[in-house]
């Protein structure tokens, strides 16, 4: 998260688009109410662990 101020119950996030190769090509930056947000599925087993390295 974001360390700028927000309403009651949002809060902003901060990302990263990856390539195939699990690499950043783009930041993102979103503002959600995080009990609204839902869990769609993990990413494919190669782009998660090449994504790790990075960080």
């Amino acid at each position: 998260m974001l360390p700028v101020v927000s309403y009651d119950g949002w809060v902003w996030l901060d990302g990263y688009q990856v390539d195939r190769n699990g690499l950043a090509i783009a930041r993102r930056e979103i503002y959600v109410q995080p009990s609204q947000l839902r869990k769609l599925g993990n990413a494919p087993a190669a782009v998660r662990f090449q994504a790790s390295l990075i960080t």
